[in-house]
């Protein structure tokens, strides 16, 4: 009830403080909250262990989990007979009788562009926890910064709970900046899935000196990190890296996991290591997917060691000499090669100097040849100026030769003549050609586009006449006698 005497009463200045009391609580409440957000956090943070992905953290705990015994299967033989020891000779064939006109060889425009060096950037890193690791790559001497945390040894019997420990130490080591690094020198490089690998592989072998099994440990990490499917072994106290190659490798003992075949190969072109029941966990790395394809397409870069030789053969009685050069490092790095299938090496159109200056030797003496002819005259070239000798013999085991080592070594065999031969005709006459498997035995066959009576192949509707580098002084149409009517089976070759 209001009166004159009693005026109304301001309550502004109790609205502040109740006001001023709200927000304090709410921002006392917040703050709180604040706190308890910062510690669970922190807690997190503690409890991820630096790990750089959640996935890294669950994968050092499925690694203490499951873990298969598997059985090693026995590498198969790249032959499943013996070769031939000493080539036959093919006895003078009597000259032919041509009724039509015979086709003459259209040469294929010299390629202009010379070949050069791969021009190495230096390469520029971020500063890292350790230190800088070189390595010498086929005479590239190339740096990597690493952390020293990843350096720890791997003590005693190997089990499952030392490998999820190594895991978790590379795992949360600062390895980013290495992957960087490997990746800048692969691009730069022209590195293809195998050489990438020899590069790992170096690298761990410079970080862990006389330590296989960190080796192979880091190798592995660092393989699945780039997204390739690899897996490790182990059997009591040695750890395995294994790869799963998009080709078939041969002389190589392997495992089965989930309809996919890893191998267990050596990097420096040796015997591959002997192995029973091992070890392997129960499952893949998230991402690490892509097989490892060995197919050359392009020459690494390298250093230069050039070695020269020279070639002769003799072709309707006249005498023929080319000078060759071949590069040390290429080669050294092609015998790291395992034993892949023939498919690999036949398709393999380096654009190399080896290559380029045989065919620039080679190709004014076809000008103005029958197809017949220039086929003969590539034969003669490469059964004659080159010595015959098996691998065994030259190598101690089985190792097919690209064109680059053909050139380089003393001696060659069949299927290494095969793969030098059928890039010949390619490249200097561009017919196309097929590989020829028999028992124990590679050649070629040639498809002509004029006829000519002789042995031959069908393949996919084609005819193609067999064409031996390995019988000597044998022309096309002429097979070796022991295979003549020997089962035969037909290896692709992509045209160039």
């Amino acid at each position: 009830m209001k009166t004159k005497n009693n005026p109304p009463v301001k309550t502004t200045g109790l609205w502040v403080t109740k006001m001023f009391i709200c927000c304090l609580c709410w921002y006392c409440f917040n703050a709180v909250a604040e706190d308890e957000f910062q510690a669970w956090q922190q807690q997190t943070l503690n409890d991820f262990s630096e790990y750089k992905s959640k996935q890294d953290k669950e994968f050092a705990t499925f690694l203490k989990m499951t873990w298969v015994g598997i059985n090693t299967l026995k590498g198969k033989p790249l032959y499943e007979k013996k070769k031939i020891i000493e080539p036959p000779k093919a006895p003078p064939e009597k000259k032919k009788t041509r009724v039509e006109k015979p086709i003459i060889v259209q040469i294929p425009p010299k390629k202009i562009e010379q070949k050069k060096q791969v021009s190495i950037p230096k390469p520029v890193f971020t500063p890292v926890k350790g230190n800088m690791v070189r390595i010498y790559f086929f005479g590239n001497k190339l740096s990597f910064p690493y952390d020293k945390a990843m350096k720890k040894r791997i003590r005693g019997k190997i089990n499952k709970d030392k490998i999820s420990t190594q895991w978790s130490l590379l795992a949360k080591s600062d390895y980013e900046p290495l992957m960087k690094s490997l990746k800048t020198h692969q691009q730069q490089l022209n590195l293809n899935d195998w050489a990438y690998a020899i590069l790992v592989n170096e690298l761990a072998n410079e970080l862990y000196p006389n330590q296989k099994n960190e080796q192979a440990f880091f190798s592995w990490f660092v393989l699945i990190k780039s997204g390739y499917k690899s897996r490790i072994a182990y059997k009591d106290r040695d750890i395995i890296l294994m790869l799963a190659t998009k080709q078939q490798v041969f002389a190589a003992q392997s495992l089965n996991f989930k309809d996919t075949k890893y191998y267990a190969l050596d990097f420096s072109g040796n015997k591959p290591p002997k192995l029973a029941k091992v070890y392997t966990y129960d499952g893949d790395y998230p991402g690490s997917n892509q097989f490892f394809d060995m197919q050359l397409q392009k020459a690494i870069g390298t250093g230069e060691n050039e070695t020269k030789r020279t070639l002769d053969f003799v072709y309707s009685q006249k005498k023929y000499t080319l000078d060759t050069v071949s590069n040390k490092y290429l080669v050294d790095f092609m015998k790291t090669y395992p034993q892949v299938h023939w498919n690999t090496y036949f398709n393999s159109n380096l654009d190399t100097l080896p290559r380029q200056q045989v065919a620039d030797q080679l190709r004014p003496h076809l000008t103005g040849l029958s197809e017949e002819e220039a086929v003969n005259f590539l034969l003669r070239f490469v059964q004659t100026s080159l010595k015959y000798e098996t691998d065994n013999k030259q190598f101690g085991y089985e190792n097919p030769l690209f064109p680059e080592e053909s050139l380089f070594y003393p001696a060659s065999d069949c299927e290494d003549r095969s793969f030098l031969f059928s890039w010949l005709v390619q490249d200097l006459l561009g017919l196309d050609v097929v590989g020829l498997h028999y028992p124990g035995h590679i050649a070629t066959a040639v498809r002509l586009n004029m006829k000519v009576s002789g042995d031959s192949v069908h393949y996919k509707g084609k005819s193609y006449l067999v064409a031996d580098p390995t019988y000597i002084n044998a022309n096309i149409g002429n097979a070796m006698p022991k295979f003549k009517n020997a089962k035969v089976e037909i290896l692709e070759i992509s045209k160039i």
